[in-house]
Formats: C-alpha cells, structure tokens, sequence
C-alpha cells in the first residue's frame, strides 16, 4: 500500500509542477504582449532601460500543491494499484492457469481486460 501511494503521489506532484510552470510561462507571455502591444512600448522599454522590466515580471514561479487531488491519488496508488493489483494477478489470475501457452496467456489476457 504504501509504496504504490507514494509513487501515485509523486507522480501526480510532477504533473502538478509541470502544469503550474506551463500556467506561469502562458501568464508571463501574455503580459509581455500586452506590453507590446501598448501604444508607447518604446517609451515604457526606454524607461525600463531595456530589460528591468521584463525581468520582473519573470520573476519566481510560487508552486501551489493541490492537496485534495494529492489525496486522491494517494488511495488510487494504494488502493487500487497496491492492494487490488496484487489480489487480482496473486490469487484471481491463477486460477485460469499458471503455466506461458498461449491458452493460458489469452484467457488470463482475457479476464485481466
């Protein structure tokens, strides 16, 4: 249980990450055009002296950990991927066989899907 809870929480903390970082650089890149697009760019990057500005607008990207998906994934990975898995390919498959022919495989192929 408690290998498969972390391993699908740390996965899910990855995917997370990456679509926070994916929501900060599309915000980032959105306030930089609107800077573009404003009628006296060159003015505000004259007096930005050319790079201040968008340098702070980059600046640290704040990762917000969504706790309640966390959980989620938590009693998934034990639950499902921990405890179930090893009571279906442990006692449930074996009965329609233990052996690699090709009968055996199918029909453990079979219930397994």
């Amino acid at each position: 249980f408690l290998t498969c809870s972390i391993k699908g929480c740390s996965a899910d903390m990855v995917a997370q990450f990456i679509a926070s970082k994916r929501e900060h650089r599309e915000e980032e890149d959105r306030r930089m055009q609107e800077l573009e697009d404003h009628p006296f760019h060159t003015m505000v990057k004259k007096a930005t002296r050319g790079g201040e500005l968008s340098s702070e607008l980059e600046g640290r990207h704040k990762f917000n950990i969504d706790w309640s998906r966390s959980l989620v994934f938590i009693l998934y990975g034990g639950l499902y991927q921990g405890m179930a898995q090893e009571f279906i390919y442990n006692r449930v498959l074996p009965i329609f066989g233990t052996g690699t022919d090709m009968k055996t495989v199918a029909r453990k192929v079979a219930v397994d899907m």
